[in-house]
Formats: structure tokens, C-alpha cells, sequence
């Protein structure tokens, strides 16, 4: 996978996925849940919000995505496995990061992604470090695209949506 500054650990995050038994298109979802239930694998790690550039044979896709990063840079997508081939280019654009503890405090009684839910507006945008990995992903999206002679009009961008990817957090208690 082509990962920007990191390496993913697709080993790792196939076990994760069973362990937590991660749901497809629930990224947000499944990336609180990896971080907050293996302490043992992610305690040290950070929740990330931000977006991925998936290059398709015939489109590139740009999604609003949540992943783990550990602390040797290496990301954790508990999500991506369940919905892609192992050998599926990826890059990822890291835009609003939470350490176990500060997610676990924010998160009870929000909703995911806790970017586009909080001061910095429905679509996060407001966050600097978010909007710069939107600017980011777009970026390379244009270059994939002119590198593969595609149209731009083959970039398809994905956010959440009400029925789909977000997820309420009632409660976090006693998991740390």
C-alpha cells in the first residue's frame, strides 16, 4: 500500500478487525472501538480523522476516514480490510488525532467523526489540521489522476452521511 510518511500494518489490522469484529463502512466506529477496547495493541497509539486517497482502476476515491496510528508510525485501519484487497494502493492524509486518553474523555455523549461535531463545524473544516489533510488528499488525487491520464472528473469524493458512518458514543466508562 502507498502510504504518505507511514507504513500500514495490514496484518495487524486484519486481527484487529476480527478481534473487534469491525463492521464495513463504520470506520469511525471501528477505529474507537480498536483504541479504546486493545490497550494492549493501541494504548500508546492515536484515533485519527482525516481522509484516504484510494486509487481505482478507472477513479480515484477520496473518503472522509477515521484509522489508528501506533507510535512507530505505523497505521492501523480496521475498516479498510474489511472493503478492500490486500494489495489496494492507499494514502492517507491524517487530519484530527486523539490519544487514547483524550479521545476516551471527549467521546462519551458525541458522535463520530467528533471533528465534524464539535467548534469546528459539521464538516471540520474550521480545524486546520483537517482542512490541510482535505487540501492534502485532493492534491494527490490530481496527481494520481494526471499520472494515470485520467480525467478529473474520474475523483469522486466520500463523506459521511446521516444514515451512514457516523456513530453515537454513549459511553466510555471504566475502559481505561
Amino acid at each position: 500500500m502507498e502510504i504518505t510518511a507511514h507504513r500500514f500494518h495490514y496484518a495487524l489490522s486484519v486481527l484487529v478487525a476480527r478481534t473487534i469484529r469491525a463492521e464495513p463502512y463504520r470506520c469511525w466506529h471501528n477505529a474507537f472501538l480498536s483504541i479504546i477496547l486493545l490497550p494492549e495493541i493501541c494504548a500508546d497509539g492515536c484515533y485519527v480523522e482525516g481522509w484516504l486517497v484510494v486509487p481505482k482502476e478507472t477513479r480515484l476515491e477520496i473518503v472522509e476516514h477515521g484509522w489508528l496510528q501506533l507510535p512507530s508510525r505505523e497505521l492501523v485501519d480496521p475498516s479498510l480490510v474489511l472493503t478492500e484487497k490486500p494489495d489496494q494502493p492507499a494514502c492517507y492524509f491524517a487530519g484530527y488525532t486523539l490519544s487514547r486518553s483524550r479521545l476516551a474523555a471527549l467521546a462519551p455523549g458525541g458522535t463520530l467523526p467528533l471533528v465534524c461535531h464539535s467548534i469546528y463545524g459539521d464538516d471540520g473544516m474550521s480545524h486546520r489540521e483537517y482542512r490541510h489533510a482535505y487540501t492534502a488528499a485532493w492534491q494527490r488525487a490530481r496527481e494520481l489522476a494526471h499520472k494515470h491520464q485520467l480525467p478529473e472528473s474520474t475523483i469522486n469524493e466520500y463523506r459521511r452521511t446521516e444514515a451512514r458512518g457516523m456513530t453515537l458514543i454513549i459511553a466510555t466508562e471504566n475502559v481505561l
